[in-house]
């Protein structure tokens, strides 16, 4: 499948992908997004929650005005011991990398996906940056960049 050309096509898709990869190991997944209002769906299992999740993704914009650290601040506070989040985005913002290690600390583990701005056209230099301090604070982080086969990019751990 050929994905269109943004940041926010390939978030979605993204997500979508690991929703069903999660759910099809019989695992309880949720979703939280920051569109145009905040999206959450309660972590859950089976083929009705994959249709939940599903659906909501199939009509969200990427038009939110929360900086994505000040979403993971907000929602981590919510979160127990031993969750897992996999934090999906574009943002080069590298407060976002600080509150991924706050998380860690309380003993939620986070996953990052990086989805490469500077791949799409768009400003940005910084992923070097943010991949490196993610894997210094021994963050499982995946780069995704435009033109990725999904399941290879999401495959390989960022070294």
């Amino acid at each position: 499948m050929k994905l269109a050309p943004t940041t926010e096509e390939y978030s979605v898709t993204v997500s979508a992908s690991l929703a069903k990869h999660f759910i099809l190991l019989d695992r309880a997944v949720g979703l939280v997004a920051y569109a145009k209002s905040r999206e959450v769906i309660q972590a859950d299992r089976g083929e009705r929650q994959l249709a939940k999740i599903l659906e909501t993704l199939a009509v969200i914009e990427a038009k939110g005005r929360v900086p994505f650290a000040d979403v993971l601040s907000v929602e981590g506070v919510r979160l127990g011991r031993g969750i897992t989040i996999v934090a999906i985005t574009p943002s080069e913002d590298k407060r976002w990398v600080a509150i991924t290690h706050e998380l860690l600390r309380r003993g939620i583990r986070v996953v990052a996906v990086f989805i490469s701005p500077s791949s799409f056209g768009e400003e940005g230099e910084g992923e070097d940056e943010i991949m490196a301090e993610l894997v210094e604070a021994k963050t499982p982080a995946y780069v995704v960049r435009r033109g990725d086969a999904l399941e290879v990019a999401l495959s390989r751990p960022y070294h």
